[in-house]
């Protein structure tokens, strides 16, 4: 099963970039001294209360300490049949 056989169930819902979210990703770009493009995933992650799963090291070890972005290797998945 790939991804394609799993995306009609996934619930996407689709944010615009707000002027709040910007504010909050800024400030989180700043704090931890990272791309505002990563930071804006962080911000909308804790905005909607989700974690952000991720496989990029450098962000994982810049974001230690915050509790909102996981390393996606400790993701366990129950695989469907």
């Amino acid at each position: 099963m790939g991804a394609v056989d799993v995306a009609p169930d996934l619930k996407v819902e689709i944010h615009a970039l707000s002027w709040d979210l910007f504010r909050k990703a800024n400030a989180i770009s700043w704090a931890y001294k990272i791309a505002i493009y990563d930071a804006t995933y962080i911000a909308l992650a804790e905005i909607v209360g989700f974690p952000l799963l991720t496989a990029d090291g450098v962000l994982l070890k810049r974001m230690k300490g915050h509790s909102i972005v996981l390393r996606l290797r400790d993701l366990a998945v129950k695989e469907r049949r």
